[in-house]
């Protein structure tokens, strides 16, 4: 897919051995460091630099956003205005480049602000009309969740099965995104009398976090092993799958693992890759004028009826 190709395979894995989360810090190497971390890209602020203007002058909006997500973050900023010129050409769109926060090296996530330059529409001298600016971001991203889960020989399995309980687990990275994937291993456990493999089901409980919506509604789910016992995984990928009302979905797939002597760590990372949309409004107010077309005192100001783009 366009989309798992653009974030890179490479960002993937290293976000997933390096990113340990505990109790809002990052612990790098040993280090715990407080980190300015949220749910992906956030929109800071957007509003007119006036909230008032008059038919045919100028306004310029602008918007602040901030990468405090987990990953590098790369997208489009758009307005939707047409009635003052603004979101009625390519010119409308924006593109950004953000990077993540980094706790060991003491930076910021990165932040830019985007301008956008429009003109009040010609209204009829004595009337002052509201209306709506309205911004939006978009932006490819992804989720790395990871699980350590501690495989036993097969007496402890038994106990474990005949009490009703799981294989022993325990998260290990949830990287800051607006879409949540936890990695949850549930009961109950199977073994294989031929081989004494064990056979154990695992949940995959995708949320939307992140205050906006999942464009189309549409994730890629990707579970892969990277160490351990496990053999195989049944049902876990998954292409294109829709949240319910774009908030959440529930997957539930099946995992084999070889029979162990001793206790046995093996790990387990899920990568969801999805595009993700954030917006934001602003108020502003047009004035009509002596010279508004519409109240019959003549055209466009100096300087034509064009709208000028930052």
């Amino acid at each position: 897919m366009a989309l798992k190709r653009a974030l890179g395979a490479s960002t993937l894995l290293a976000a997933a051995v390096m990113l340990v989360i505990s109790s809002g810090c990052v612990n790098l190497g040993g280090v715990s460091t407080t980190a300015a971390f949220d749910n992906g890209v956030v929109i800071q602020n957007f509003e007119p630099e006036l909230s008032s203007v008059y038919s045919g002058e100028d306004v310029r909006l602008q918007m602040k956003i901030k990468n405090l997500g987990s990953f590098d973050a790369s997208g489009d900023a758009t307005i939707d205005l047409s009635e003052w010129g603004c979101g009625s050409s390519g010119a409308a769109q924006k593109t950004f480049s953000l990077l993540p926060p980094n706790s060991e090296r003491g930076t910021e996530g990165g932040e830019a602000v985007i301008l956008w330059t429009c003109k009040a529409p010609d209204i009829a001298e004595g009337l002052t009309v509201p209306y709506e600016a309205r911004a939006q971001v978009e932006y490819p991203y992804q989720t790395v969740s990871s699980k350590t889960i501690t495989l036993l020989p097969t007496s402890d399995l038994i106990a474990l099965n005949n009490a009703g309980k799981p294989l022993p687990s325990e998260d290990e990275t949830q990287s800051h995104s607006p879409v949540r994937v936890d990695v949850v291993v549930k009961g109950p456990i199977r073994i294989s009398e031929n081989n004494g493999q064990v056979i154990f089901p695992v949940t995959l409980k995708i949320t939307n976090v992140g205050g906006g919506i999942v464009q189309d509604g549409l994730i890629d789910l990707e579970v892969e092993k990277t160490t351990g016992a496990i053999t195989n995984m049944k049902d876990c990928d998954q292409q294109n799958l829709p949240l319910w009302r774009g908030q959440s979905q529930t997957v539930t797939c099946e995992m084999t693992a070889n029979k162990v002597t001793s206790m046995t760590q093996a790990r387990i990372v899920a990568t969801a890759t999805y595009t993700y949309v954030i917006s934001s409004s602003a108020r502003i107010v047009a004035t009509g004028t002596k010279d508004s077309t519409l109240g019959g005192g003549g055209g466009c100001p100096p300087g034509g009826c064009q709208s000028g783009w930052v």
